[in-house]
């Protein structure tokens, strides 16, 4: 099951690509700045901070900035948060 939800969160990261207003030149989506969910330090929190957040998650690595809801594990709950704040 915690592919099935790895694999839906990508696809949610697609659609978000194609239908969001905010989107960059590579068309990635992009939303106000926010540092705590900015994983990759380019200033911008994008679908590549989620790639992050999602590749942690599913190797079930610990990282303490990708722990976004601060509980001591970077898991499915983190990618949702990520996700829900990326969503237009």
């Amino acid at each position: 099951m915690g592919q099935r939800h790895v694999f839906l969160s990508s696809l949610l990261i697609l659609l978000l690509g194609f239908f969001s207003t905010h989107e960059s030149i590579t068309g990635q989506v992009i939303r106000e700045q926010h540092p705590a969910y900015d994983l990759t330090g380019d200033g911008i929190v994008d679908t590549a901070d989620l790639r992050d957040v999602m590749e942690l998650a599913s190797y079930g690595v610990y990282h303490n900035q990708a722990d976004l809801n601060k509980d001591g594990v970077v898991d499915q709950q983190d990618v949702d948060l990520l996700t829900s704040f990326l969503s237009p």
